[in-house]
């Protein structure tokens, strides 16, 4: 998948901007549900962006076991490749498999930041609750 898509299902989440100021125990509680739901989505999301990275690395590393395993050749009269060709061939395979990824890890790395903000709202808002049922009791 294009790492627009993720961008997008990201997006639709709706956790950026997210304001976690609650007034009463039901906004705390409707809070820390909506909190948990997103949560689940992230790691879905998350899951979904790992399995589409590990296949673009194996896509990659069986171009280099590819280079390895049969004797290239070019040009007219089907020259092997010299192993100073096949070093910078190997080369251009790993930077283009990582500027491939560089958005899919930009991603990975976002996610991860949402998920540790949830994670801390998720323990204010329990705080929250917490202190709200002790005041009532």
């Amino acid at each position: 998948m294009n790492p627009k898509f993720y961008q997008k299902q990201i997006a639709e989440v709706g956790v950026d901007g997210m304001k976690i100021e609650p007034s009463s125990l039901a906004e705390a509680m409707s809070l820390l549900v909506k909190l948990r739901n997103y949560k689940k989505l992230l790691e879905k999301i998350k899951f979904n962006l790992h399995m589409d990275m590990r296949s673009i690395r194996k896509e990659y590393l069986e171009k280099i076991q590819s280079l390895k395993e049969e004797p290239s050749r070019r040009g007219l009269f089907r020259k092997n490749l010299t192993e100073k060709d096949k070093r910078s061939t190997k080369k251009n395979i790993y930077e283009e498999r990582d500027r491939i990824l560089a958005p899919y890890e930009a991603l990975e790395r976002l996610i991860e930041d949402y998920l540790d903000q949830i994670e801390d709202s998720k323990t204010y808002l329990e705080l929250f609750i917490q202190k709200e049922t002790e005041y009532k009791k």
